[in-house]
């Protein structure tokens, strides 16, 4: 019977979490940039678990940014299974030395968790001046993080101002 084993197939939510700015002095397209992505997961991921961590307007040194990372680790040490992190937020460095990638301490939470099985995904960032240096502060500081970048409308490529255009990440 065609379809069947549609009919018959088991559907195992994902569980994603999405840290990011969901305050609404930040906007794009009238919504926080935290709403814009987890609508987009919700369109595209419909069966999905969403769980959404508002970290405001905040910079990867700060403690702000962390604590949910911390806190995600400790849940997964204690047995709860987290498929996805996507994490929009970040800091531009404009470097290309590929050697501090996993060296700092500062994030180790991070690094750990994708040790322990969970996908994290963060914003590759954005560079307008097309130098193609600009790269998110984490991507280069925590080890086994992806970077992901803006497609554009018009091509389905990269877009130009991506930094994800850096092919080491």
């Amino acid at each position: 019977e065609d379809g069947s084993f549609l009919k018959n197939a088991e559907i195992t939510p994902k569980k994603i979490i999405v840290i990011d700015d969901f305050e609404k002095n930040q906007t794009l397209y009238g919504l926080p940039h935290g709403e814009v992505v987890t609508t987009f997961l919700r369109r595209n991921n419909p069966f999905a678990n969403i769980e959404t961590i508002n970290i405001g307007f905040s910079y990867p040194l700060d403690d702000k940014f962390m604590k949910p990372f911390e806190k995600i680790l400790e849940r997964i040490k204690n047995g709860e299974k987290i498929d996805y992190i996507s994490c929009s937020k970040g800091a531009i460095c404009y470097t290309d030395v590929k050697m501090m990638r996993g060296k700092s301490p500062h994030f180790k939470p991070i690094t750990e968790i994708a040790e322990n099985g969970t996908r994290i995904l963060f914003a590759a960032g954005n560079d307008t001046t097309k130098s193609l240096k600009a790269t998110n502060q984490v991507l280069l500081n925590a080890d086994k993080v992806e970077g992901v970048g803006s497609l554009s409308k018009k091509t389905g490529r990269i877009s130009e101002f991506s930094a994800s255009k850096n092919s080491f990440f």
